[in-house]
């Protein structure tokens, strides 16, 4: 994970993800499908949120 300041807001503090990180991904969407079955399971996938909801894309 990179870490730098925003252009957009002084205050500001974005971060990327580096190749490294971007390793993880498999071991992430496992973790994902896990706990999606499990919701499931408990009755309670109403309660999951998209990962666009706590994860933003940004333009390079």
């Amino acid at each position: 994970m990179k870490r730098r300041s925003s252009a957009a807001d002084p205050q500001g503090v974005e971060y990327q993800l580096t190749p490294l990180g971007a390793s993880l991904k498999p071991v992430l969407e496992s973790l994902i499908d896990w706990g999606t079955f499990h919701a499931t399971e408990l009755d309670e996938a109403d309660r999951l949120l998209p990962c666009a909801a706590v994860v933003r894309h940004r333009a390079a």
